[in-house]
């Protein structure tokens, strides 16, 4: 029975070089927010922290340049882990 496949992806240098752009973006927000969480900040649930995206890119003009629905899944992942594993 076939449990799974492996794929290969042939990317160009420029592809991979705006694939790593993005990865890092998500990346920093993802820290960003993990920091604040550290530091005490109680989670204020993943719609509502979604909902300062916008702030986050007036602040960083960087993350326009970032897939919208990519940036919404730092959101989920954070989301996911429980508060106790920030302190």
């Amino acid at each position: 029975m076939l449990l799974c496949t492996k794929i290969k992806l042939e990317v160009s240098d420029l592809d991979a070089e705006a694939l790593e752009f993005m990865q890092s973006k998500c990346r920093g927000l993802y820290n960003w927010w993990i920091r604040r969480l550290r530091d005490g900040e109680k989670w204020p649930g993943w719609k509502d922290a979604k909902a300062t995206l916008q702030e986050s890119k007036r602040h960083d003009p960087e993350l326009c340049h970032v897939y919208g629905k990519l940036l919404h899944e730092v959101y989920f992942r954070a989301d996911v882990f429980p508060a106790t594993e920030y302190v």
